[in-house]
């Protein structure tokens, strides 16, 4: 990211989004993992502006927690699910999602995770889930989410 009006927010993202699916064994039971990491590293004597830093918290990481609920310049997030396909038009899945964001890179570990559970049921075609209904809950509260378009 480079600032066309000086240096002041100038930085480089170092970012991965790795999605891994183990079938199981019969057809329509899957394990699904997601881990997701973004570092920042500003250039000498810039910083990266709020409206840049990275968040978690609502229906796509951290599905527990409101929308943008954690900010920071940093992020890690993991997360899994098991899929059940009950029938090919509809599918239920159990995750579990865990994330942190933090302000220096010497800070990425796996100490300090927010966490959050819950079940969803996706509605299908062949080839996409069209409805996706994500109940979770989190040390905040329960979370009910409505999105077209899978989870990951």
């Amino acid at each position: 990211f480079d600032d066309l009006d000086g240096d002041e927010f100038d930085f480089t993202r170092v970012a991965t989004d790795v999605f891994y699916y183990l079938p199981l064994w019969s057809s329509g039971r899957t394990f699904a993992f997601r881990f997701t990491t973004s570092l920042d590293i500003d250039d000498r004597g810039s910083r990266v502006p709020f409206y840049f830093q990275r968040t978690l918290g609502g229906s796509e990481m951290l599905r527990g927690f409101r929308e943008f609920r954690f900010r920071d310049r940093n992020l890690v997030f993991l997360s899994t699910e098991y899929r059940w396909e009950a029938i090919p038009a509809l599918e239920f899945a159990l995750f579990y999602d865990a994330g942190k964001v933090f302000p220096r890179r010497s800070d990425f570990n796996l100490d300090g995770l927010q966490t959050s559970f819950g079940l969803g049921i996706r509605v299908k075609t062949r080839s996409s889930v069209v409805l996706r209904i994500d109940m979770a809950h989190s040390r905040e509260g329960n979370r009910i989410y409505f999105k077209f378009g899978p989870a990951f």
